[in-house]
This record gives C-alpha cells, sequence and structure tokens, in this order.
C-alpha cells in the first residue's frame, strides 16, 4: 500500500511537466517530447514526429535531457537528433552530416562531449566494409573529429556501446558470442575485453 503511494505521487507531480503540445509547426513543447513518463506498458513513442514509418530504433538522449538521439531509415540508415530549444523540439535532422557512411545505435557520453555510433568503415580492395564503432567530438554545437575506435573494438568486434564517467566502455562483443564485456580506460587506452560474468553473461543471453 505503502509503495502503490509513493508511486502515486510521483506520477501526479510529474505529470503535468510532460503533457503534450504543439504550435502550428506541429513542434512538440514539453519536456520529453511531449511524452509521459515511461510505464509498464510499451506504447509507440512521440507518433508522427520521432515514429514514423521510416522505421526508427536505437535512441538516446543527452545527459541534460535536451537532445534525443535516434536512428532513422531502412535499409539506409542514420542518426538523427532533436533539440529542445526555446521551449521547443527542434525538427529532427541529420545528426552527422559530414560522415559518409550510414550511421546508427548512437550513444551520448555522460559528459554530453562525444557521440558514440555504429557505421561502415570502408577499406580499399576489399569486397565489405566492416561494422565498426566510431566516434565523433562536440564542437560548439556540432559533432566533428569523427574517429574510427582500434582495438579492443574494431574491427567488427563489438555494438550497442555504453559509456562510464571515467571513460570506460561496456559493450556487446561480438567475438565472444555476444556477450556484454567491458573495456576500461586509462591513461587514453582502451583495455582488452573483459567479459562480465556469470552474474550478467548466462548461457540464455
Amino acid at each position: 500500500m505503502k509503495k502503490q503511494l509513493i508511486i502515486t505521487l510521483i506520477v501526479v507531480f510529474i505529470y503535468p511537466f510532460y503533457l503534450f503540445a504543439q504550435n502550428n509547426n506541429g513542434l512538440l513543447k514539453a519536456p520529453y517530447l511531449g511524452e509521459t513518463p515511461p510505464g509498464i506498458e510499451p506504447v509507440l513513442f512521440a507518433k508522427g514526429f520521432i515514429s514514423t514509418d521510416e522505421h526508427e530504433f536505437a535512441c538516446s538522449f543527452s545527459p541534460d535531457g535536451k537532445e534525443f538521439y535516434f536512428t532513422r531509415g531502412f535499409p539506409n540508415k542514420a542518426i538523427y537528433v532533436s533539440k529542445y530549444e526555446n521551449a521547443e523540439w527542434t525538427k529532427p535532422v541529420n545528426a552527422l552530416p559530414t560522415f559518409r557512411s550510414e550511421s546508427f545505435e548512437p550513444h551520448i557520453s555522460p559528459d554530453g562531449k562525444k557521440l558514440f555510433f555504429m557505421g561502415f568503415h570502408f577499406i580499399p580492395d576489399t569486397r565489405r566494409p566492416n561494422l565498426d564503432v566510431f566516434y565523433a567530438e562536440r564542437i560548439k554545437n556540432i559533432w566533428d573529429n569523427i574517429t574510427h575506435l582500434e582495438e579492443p573494438f574494431n574491427p567488427n568486434a563489438s555494438m550497442y556501446i555504453s559509456t562510464t564517467f571515467t571513460g570506460s566502455i561496456y559493450t556487446t562483443s561480438t567475438q565472444n558470442g555476444c556477450d556484454i564485456a567491458m573495456s576500461e580506460f586509462n591513461n587514453g587506452i582502451y583495455s582488452d575485453f573483459t567479459i562480465l560474468d556469470s552474474n550478467i553473461n548466462t548461457e540464455d543471453t
């Protein structure tokens, strides 16, 4: 009973801040893209604005909650961003217009300075590109200085990046049965993968 009362009070307090609103241009004007806070039932997110017929997936908010990154398109994919500016969400645009390949699975580092993502790495005289991890750096208001990560993440060795405050990375290691692994970041160098133990990785996952 006490737990239900606490949950009810939290919802009653938060809900007014997430009411759906639009202006004449169809731009969302409330935080969290006008959506109610997540519940236990899956619902379509920001229908017609983020979720469209163009196939959207793999999303990430910036740490301050004012930028929403997601992947749009199939078979040609690209990372899009909508920003909360002047009390409304901007129309989604390509977040990496200078990247000359497909981009998807965005993740923003906790300090908001790096955008990690997956993309195709083309190598001369090879039949197929590698599916590798890249990151871009925030330069003023754009993402630039796109860098191709080296080992242990590439080539074709990692997906679904998640970073810590210390710079270490958790990822799906495609070379180790798609188990979750961690690479520690020390003195500007990433360590070899450490596969997480059976509390996380099991025979069923």
